[in-house]
C-alpha cells in the first residue's frame, strides 16, 4: 500500500477513496449528508432572519407606530442582504417617516466589497427607468466589529416629516440613506458607539441636487425621543439583540457650524429647546433658531 501510495496511484479497496497523501476522499453517502446539514443550517438561519423581521416589523407598528401596510420598496434604493427602505405614515399623528429596514438584521455587521457594487436599471409601467443599486457580501474580509449584546450594527435610522411636507414627494431621505448606507459599509463608521458616547453625531453636505431647496444638506443625528415624535421609547429588544431608532434630523447651515465650532450637538439640541423647535421633525429649507 505504501508503494502504491508513493507512485501516486489511489486504492480503491477502502470504504472511500484514498489520494497519494493517505486521505480518505468523501463517500456519495457523506456528500449527501453534509448537504443536507448544509441545508438545514440554511434553513434554520433563514427562519431565524424571519423572527427578527417579524419582530422588527411589530415595534415599528405597535411601539413606533408607523403605518407600514402600504409597504413601499422603492426600486431606486440600495438594498443589501436583509435590508431595505421603507417608509409610512404614523397612525398617531400628522407625520411621515422613512427608514431604513435592516441594519439590526443578524447578518450584519458585513463586509462589502465597493468592486461589486452592480447597477441594474428597470422601467416601471409608466415607461419611467429607475436604478436599483445592491452589493455582493464579500466573507473573507474583517467587518466592523461591534458589541455582541447589539442587534446587527444596533440601529435603524429614521427621518420625520410633516404629511403633508412640500418636499415629501421628491423622496430626499432615499438619498440620505444610500449615502449613510455607502459610509458605514465602506467606511465602517460605528455610528452607534459615537451617538452611545456622545449623544449625537452629525452627517454633512449630502448632495442632494434638485429633490432639495439646497444643492446639499447636513444631519443630526440623535437617538429618538419619545417626548418629541409619537414613539414608545427608543430602544428595543429583537431576537438577535438590542434595537435603538435613532433620528437624522435637517439642521441649517449655521446651525451645523454651531455644532461643529467647539459647541456640539447637546448644545445645538438646547438650543432647539430653548427655541421650543421640534428638531426631529425635518423641514429642509426652513430657516436656522436663535443660536445667540
Amino acid at each position: 500500500m505504501n508503494t502504491e501510495l508513493r507512485s501516486g496511484k489511489k486504492i480503491e479497496s477502502l470504504e472511500g477513496v484514498v489520494d497519494t497523501k493517505g486521505k480518505r476522499k468523501q463517500t456519495e453517502a457523506e456528500k449527501e449528508e453534509d448537504k443536507r446539514k448544509e441545508e438545514e443550517e440554511l434553513r434554520k438561519a433563514e427562519e431565524f432572519m424571519d423572527k427578527v423581521y417579524e419582530a422588527r416589523e411589530k415595534i415599528y407598528h405597535t411601539k413606533l407606530h408607523i403605518d407600514l401596510t402600504d409597504l413601499e420598496m422603492k426600486l431606486d434604493t440600495v438594498f443589501w442582504p436583509g435590508g431595505c427602505f421603507v417608509e409610512g405614515p404614523s397612525s398617531k399623528s400628522n407625520l411621515y417617516f422613512w427608514s431604513t429596514f435592516g441594519l439590526s438584521s443578524p447578518v450584519m455587521p458585513n463586509e462589502f466589497d465597493r468592486h461589486n457594487l452592480k447597477k441594474v436599471y428597470k422601467v416601471d409601467k409608466n415607461n419611467k427607468r429607475s436604478q436599483t443599486i445592491s452589493f455582493d457580501v464579500t466573507h473573507q474580509k474583517d467587518p466592523l466589529k461591534v458589541s455582541p449584546s447589539l442587534a446587527g450594527y444596533g440601529f435603524e435610522i429614521v427621518v420625520v416629516s410633516k404629511k403633508n411636507d412640500r418636499y415629501k414627494k421628491s423622496n430626499w431621505p432615499y438619498l440620505l440613506f444610500e449615502s449613510f448606507v455607502e459610509k458605514i459599509f465602506f467606511s465602517k463608521w460605528n455610528i452607534f458607539s459615537g451617538v452611545e458616547k456622545f449623544g449625537s453625531c452629525t452627517y454633512q453636505n449630502i448632495d442632494f441636487g434638485r429633490d432639495f431647496p439646497s444643492e446639499n444638506g447636513s444631519f443630526l443625528i440623535t437617538p429618538l425621543d419619545p417626548t418629541l415624535l409619537p414613539c414608545e421609547k427608543s430602544d428595543f429588544e429583537l431576537p438577535n439583540g438590542k434595537l435603538r431608532i435613532l433620528v437624522a434630523s435637517y439642521i441649517t447651515q449655521d446651525e451645523l457650524e454651531y455644532a461643529l465650532k467647539g459647541k456640539g450637538g447637546q448644545l445645538l439640541i438646547e438650543k432647539f429647546n430653548e427655541s421650543g423647535f421640534n428638531y426631529q421633525i425635518s423641514a429642509p429649507g426652513r430657516k436656522s433658531v436663535n443660536l445667540k
